[in-house]
């Protein structure tokens, strides 16, 4: 039903992977680069954390 109602269509597995197939690995390492930014990267903690610097490294690529 969610094909449908997103794409007024469903699709076979065969039609989805042949979609899938036809990726090329540039086209994903370009959405890669623009979806993994460091300046778009975020943390969430919880917990008495002091010290914020300690968790600086874990938002760096």
């Amino acid at each position: 039903g969610g094909q449908e109602l997103t794409f007024g269509e469903i699709k076979t597995p065969e039609e989805v992977m042949e979609e899938i197939d036809t990726v090329e690995a540039g086209a994903v390492q370009e959405l890669a680069r623009e979806l993994f930014r460091e300046d778009l990267l975020s943390l969430a903690l919880i917990g008495p954390y002091d010290d914020a610097e300690r968790f600086r490294s874990l938002l760096t690529l």
